[in-house]
């Protein structure tokens, strides 16, 4: 192969990588913004009507998107649990505080779920109803 056909080979190669990871990452922030969006609903829903538990949201704007995506503020007896959009790595997902005894990345996934990995257990934590109500009743003191 000639110098000129590597040459062009290669750019083309890697205009195609970078157009590739583009379309990721864009796709990614759509399913973000879209699950992100799906959950707070969802965290609306199950905890109307309890009573001493307040929920406020304050808009974050990522750079390159012009769409708010909210922090999910979750205001319990003095407690409070945060749901904060953060890009990790090129990954949008939340940083969920006060909820675990430490903070946790949940990232999106097709399916509709959010997912964590524990490093210290290395075990996937699945951000479910029953996990959200079971971490809201331990944090209430007895």
């Amino acid at each position: 192969m000639s110098s000129k056909n590597e040459l062009t080979r290669k750019i083309l190669a890697h205009i195609d990588r970078k157009e590739k990871a583009e379309r990721r990452k864009a796709q990614q922030a759509e399913l973000f913004e879209s699950s992100a969006s799906e959950l707070y609903a969802k965290l609306g829903e199950m905890l109307i009507g309890v009573p001493g538990i307040k929920l406020s949201t304050q808009s974050v704007h990522f750079l390159e998107t012009t769409s708010p995506i909210e922090t999910l503020r979750i205001e319990m007896l003095g407690k409070e649990v945060t749901f904060i959009p953060v890009e990790r790595n090129e990954v949008r997902g939340l940083d969920v505080s006060g909820l675990f005894d430490r903070a946790l990345f949940f990232t999106p996934f097709e399916s509709g779920n959010w997912e964590a990995e524990d490093q210290r257990n290395n075990e996937t934590i699945l951000l479910t109803e029953n996990l959200i109500y079971t971490r809201l009743v331990a944090i209430v003191p007895d």
